[in-house]
């Protein structure tokens, strides 16, 4: 009787360690839609992972998944170390992958503009400026695509713009009160704007 528990103990240990040696050693591997990209892009993973049961992913920006093959939105500019880790069945095993991510920050096309007196001597400050895209609403002061005020150093910036050609007003009321600089006789129109670059733009107001 002893014998033949024995024998059942070693048959169990037996089955034990062969049930634990099946467990298979998992390979993790991903590619990515893209290695490099811009500020607000999704990037698509896809997991070619051998014999894994579970994963975790790490985007390296605070977010994780445990979807198979996620998808993921980096918001800011940096390198990101992407990390997957695969598990066996019961977890004994793992392995881990990584791939490098550089997102960069997208330049928009921009506008800036100068506004001296008439003379190009000093740069005036507090002048309005307004974009039309063109004649007609220029003229009649309609549609206006965008305004601001110039700084201290006569400047103001227009982000995210179309690449094309704009119609600039400039406008500002007298330092003593009386009368105004203005160009409503003179026609300021940039040539069209170059994309995703910053474009200059000076404009000589009377």
């Amino acid at each position: 009787m002893k014998n033949n528990n024995v024998f059942k103990i070693v048959t169990l240990g037996i089955i034990l360690v062969t049930f634990a040696s099946c467990q298979k050693q998992p390979e993790a591997m991903f590619t990515m839609s893209s290695s490099s990209i811009y500020e607000g892009e999704t990037v698509y993973f896809t997991n070619s992972s051998l014999d894994g049961y579970s994963y975790l992913w790490s985007f390296s920006d605070g977010n994780f998944s445990y979807e198979y093959s996620p998808s993921h939105t980096f918001n800011t500019a940096g390198t990101y170390e992407v990390s997957l880790t695969t598990y066996s069945k019961k977890g004994k095993y793992s392995d881990t992958y990584t791939e490098t991510l550089t997102v960069e920050t997208k330049q928009t096309t921009d506008l800036v503009i100068t506004v001296y007196n008439i003379d190009g001597m000093l740069p005036v400050s507090d002048c309005q400026i307004k974009l039309f895209t063109n004649q007609s609403d220029w003229d009649n002061f309609e549609n206006v695509i965008d305004f601001g005020n110039t700084d201290n150093k006569g400047e103001i910036t227009f982000t995210d713009l179309q690449p094309i050609k704009y119609y600039v007003d400039a406008y500002r009321v007298g330092y003593t009160g009386y009368g105004y600089y203005s160009n409503w006789n003179l026609d300021y129109i940039t040539d069209p704007l170059i994309e995703n670059l910053i474009n200059y733009y000076t404009v000589y107001v009377e």
